[in-house]
């Protein structure tokens, strides 16, 4: 028997990225990271209640004398201009690129693929393993003792949310999670998960929700630099926002969120860190395309090939309400033996 042991994610973009994850118990060898919402192998009393019910879970909210944050200079507006600009993208797709560094066991896992959004309920991340180097050994990230990483390709995987299902299938294996989503949780209620920055997020919501700072390359205006060789070089506005979680459910899963974005708010990366530091999860995107009229397949409608699995560990979650909280994005790592 083969089962996952799921590590939270803030795991985007949804499109640009999504995701699921599980939570069932598992050997400790190094944790794989893919998660499914609400997963668990005895859901306590008031969730089951409220599967029963059929009313959707209760999402924690910061203490009303904690909702005001003191915010840097032009966060106000910039969180607004970001509102109104994601609010404009219907669809969106393009190639991505996954790191997965874990300090822990000093291991760089790197993975390939194409991701697809459509508003406002509609995502799919492919990713593929890669070709690694001889020798498999990260030239780019060391641990504190100066030893490299050790390179892994992360595993053949898809997934895909058609507005009403997620699907994560494990092509490696043949194996595939379901989860489906309830009505009440369905249509504009991703903006509740994780990553809900790239889906139209209130700003008001945001401040809410998350400790807002500005990164190290945060430049909200171009800038003209000269080189050593003499040149004048034109640095474009991007935009470097950090932020921390100022809820317990939220800081169960994540400990701090960057997203790095053109000035056009179209994502360059998103750079994840778990709650113990010791893993943290980089997705960077490129070939990005907006709004494009006709895609020729629809990529939604995809489904687990008959001859794969269903994973008995994930049936009754897929009864279950689904946690807006909870992670909806793929984080890397691989599936564990019992």
């Amino acid at each position: 028997m083969m089962c996952r042991q799921f590590q939270p994610l803030w795991t985007v973009v949804a499109t640009c990225l999504l995701a699921v994850s599980l939570e069932p118990v598992c050997a400790q060898e190094r944790p794989g990271t893919a998660r499914v919402p609400g997963a668990q192998s005895g859901p306590p009393p008031a969730r089951q209640a409220q599967a029963e019910s059929g009313t959707a879970p209760r999402v924690e909210r910061p203490a009303a004398d904690t909702i005001q944050q003191q915010l840097p200079a032009g966060m106000d507006e910039l969180l607004l201009k970001w509102e109104r600009e994601s609010a404009r993208i219907e669809r969106l797709r393009g190639d991505v690129t996954r790191f997965v560094y874990d300090s822990v066991y000093l291991v760089e896992e790197r993975s390939v693929g194409e991701f697809w959004y459509e508003s406002v309920d509609k995502g799919r991340m492919d990713f593929k393993a890669v070709k690694l180097p001889d020798p498999p050994v990260s030239r780019d990230k060391q641990g504190a003792n100066g030893k490299p990483y050790t390179l892994e390709s992360g595993a053949n995987e898809r997934w895909i949310c058609n507005g009403k299902e997620i699907f994560l299938i494990h092509d490696d294996n043949k194996l595939y999670d379901l989860v489906r989503i309830p009505p009440q949780q369905q249509g504009r209620n991703i903006i509740n998960g994780p990553l809900p920055f790239l889906f139209g997020m209130k700003a008001e919501q945001a401040k809410a929700r998350y400790g807002l700072d500005y990164g190290k390359l945060h430049r909200p205006e171009e800038r003209i630099v000269q080189t050593k060789e003499g040149k004048r070089v034109r640095l474009p506005v991007q935009y470097h926002i950090i932020a921390t979680p100022r809820t317990r459910v939220d800081a169960a899963e994540w400990s701090r969120a960057e997203v790095l974005m053109y000035g056009s708010f179209i994502p360059k990366a998103i750079r994840l860190l778990n709650p113990t530091g010791e893993k943290e999860t980089v997705y960077a995107f490129s070939e990005m395309k907006v709004n494009e009229k006709i895609w020729i397949n629809n990529p939604f409608n995809d489904r687990p090939p008959s001859s794969y699995t269903l994973d008995n560990n994930n049936r009754a979650a897929a009864e279950q309400p689904v946690d807006p909280t909870r992670p909806i994005v793929p984080t890397g790592g691989e599936r564990e033996r019992r």
